[in-house]
Order: structure tokens, then C-alpha cells, then sequence
């Protein structure tokens, strides 16, 4: 698998791409973490939280997925959305959006592993969960997505395993 970073369409000029060459599947939630081939020097990555967010607290959501409900591709642009924290469980929590829900702020199909994270200044911030499962897309309902805090020590220790 190839990833691409730095883009905010397909069609713009640059980005960098790297091959997947390892995956670790998280041991208690639907999330992974992936070791390229090479470093990616040149783009600055979130910050891992260490602590549960605040219910109420404002979180970004971005994605690659498809922007149709029944015809799944990936999109050739990212989506950006806006949600809260509504509830908190032992290893995930429910977002919901604050805005109406269309395929361009939500997740849909393809958009798992997706971020929602909070920032100041839309470039730098914290990873705060990743998209796991939610109602059918754009449909109302509640984002679960999985706590990164419920496992930011496992992901130190994954990177730590391989450093660069």
C-alpha cells in the first residue's frame, strides 16, 4: 500500500509518498498503526492525547472516504468536518456533528482510520480518536470512533520498536 501526505486534492502539485511495509493492529480498539518504508521529514504529525477529551469538546474530523452513501471510492479531495464528544466509554467515544451531516463533512465508506482531532490553527493539534463505526452515510446519529488515550502507551511502544 502506498500513502500519500501533504495534499488537499489529488490533482495539487507535490506531496510525499511512502510504502506501507509493517501494520500493528491496536490490541483493544479498531485502530492500527503502519511503519513506511522511509521517514516523512517534512510534514509535522498530531500529537498523540494521553488523556480522555472533555465531553462537549470540539473535535475535527478529516477523510479520504467516498462522498456517496452507496457508490464507495475514495475521494479526490479531503473532507472536513465538525463534531463534539457526546459520551465516553472504556475505549472509544461517540462524536456528534454540529452541523448538518452531508458526505462532505462526515465519515462514509473508506474513511475508517480517519482522524478526529482537536487544533488552534488548522495545521498543527491532537490526535484524539480515529473513525470506527457510525451510522450510514450522511444519516443523523452518533460517530464511535476509537479513543487514542486508550492506547497512546501501545502506540509508543510500536514506535519506539522501530525508530527512525
Amino acid at each position: 500500500m502506498t500513502v500519500t501526505l501533504g495534499k488537499l486534492k489529488d490533482s495539487d502539485p507535490g506531496g510525499d509518498s511512502a510504502q506501507v511495509v509493517d501494520v500493528r493492529q491496536s490490541p483493544v480498539n479498531d485502530l492500527a498503526v503502519v511503519r513506511l518504508d522511509r521517514p516523512i521529514t517534512d510534514i509535522k504529525p498530531l500529537a498523540l492525547a494521553d488523556k480522555p477529551p472533555a465531553v462537549g469538546e470540539p473535535l475535527q474530523f478529516a477523510g479520504w472516504g467516498s462522498t456517496s452513501p452507496t457508490v464507495v471510492a475514495p475521494s479526490d479531495h479531503l473532507k472536513r468536518g465538525q463534531f463534539r464528544v457526546a459520551a465516553l466509554h472504556k475505549t472509544t467515544l461517540d462524536a456528534e456533528p454540529t452541523v448538518p451531516r452531508t458526505v462532505e463533512n462526515s465519515p462514509c465508506p473508506d474513511d475508517s482510520g480517519g482522524p478526529f482531532f482537536v487544533s488552534d490553527d488548522n495545521v498543527t493539534g491532537t490526535l484524539v480518536a480515529i473513525v470506527d463505526n457510525g451510522p450510514a452515510c450522511p444519516q443523523p446519529g452518533l460517530e464511535v470512533v476509537a479513543r487514542v488515550d486508550a492506547v497512546s502507551d501501545w502506540i509508543h511502544q510500536q514506535i519506539d520498536a522501530h525508530p527512525r
